[in-house]
């Protein structure tokens, strides 16, 4: 991951929403987290900030993790232009973040579209590692690429990849290109997971599913950059999971 999202840094630089998730799939997530003031979140995968600052701004003390160093670097130096409290760390999440967060510390964890980059093995424990930050009863909001978009060549102008004939074949990464509504492109090889993959890592990292969404794109999507939009509006692009930590 560090070295596909390392030299593609200005295609994640960004202040508004400029790439196809930020649309449909981070307002949705930022909806679920709810008031979120004065409670402590973390941000898994947080590249350049985008998200981070958002939560920052609703009043959350929040902490970024990503595994990119170039990412991290440009997130705090956008902390250090607009300060709004946010604390950035490099780690990897598929490996031990207690050393930089006390396990069982933060109310919300919020994971915006990391999992294509996980095999199957990185998958679970990146999602037991994210939980184990988590206070009993705390909220972690999983946002993933719906997996039926890699088998039925629904038709997006955000993105474009190869399909695969998941889920029989795990751990088979697809081809993809990602554009922002400027045209900026950042190709990436993805790993697809079925519905049935992400179910059994939440169960093994004991969480409770309260409830998933689908988002599609609403019609005032539909009015930015219509030239960039397929079938969103009938067909969802993303799966939101809204967790719940066992006690």
């Amino acid at each position: 991951m560090e070295d596909a999202y390392g030299d593609y840094p200005e295609f994640w630089r960004r202040t508004e929403r400029s790439i196809h998730s930020d649309f449909i799939c981070r307002p949705q997530v930022l909806e679920l987290a709810g008031n979120i003031n004065g409670k402590d979140v973390v941000d898994v995968g947080c590249g350049e900030g985008y998200v981070s600052r958002l939560l920052a701004d609703r009043g959350a003390s929040v902490i970024g993790i990503d595994n990119s160093n170039s990412l991290i670097a440009i997130a705090r130096k956008a902390e250090a232009m607009s300060p709004r409290g946010v604390k950035y760390f490099v780690s990897d999440a598929t490996k031990s973040m207690t050393p930089i967060i006390l396990p069982y510390s933060q109310d919300v964890a919020i994971s915006v579209c990391v999992t294509p980059h996980l095999n199957s093995e990185q998958l679970y424990t990146y999602i037991q590692n994210t939980a184990t930050l988590v206070r009993p009863k705390g909220q972690f909001i999983l946002a993933v690429p719906h997996p039926d978009r890699f088998v039925d060549r629904a038709i997006s102008r955000w993105w474009t990849f190869e399909y695969t004939s998941f889920p029989d074949k795990l751990d088979v990464q697809v081809p993809i290109t990602l554009y922002t509504s400027q045209g900026k492109a950042f190709p990436v090889k993805a790993y697809p997971h079925s519905r049935q993959e992400y179910l059994k890592a939440i169960l093994a990292a004991d969480l409770i599913v309260k409830k998933t969404l689908a988002p599609l794109a609403t019609a005032e999507d539909l009015k930015s950059f219509s030239h960039m939009w397929g079938k969103e509006s009938e067909l969802p692009f993303y799966l939101i999971f809204d967790l719940v930590k066992n006690v």
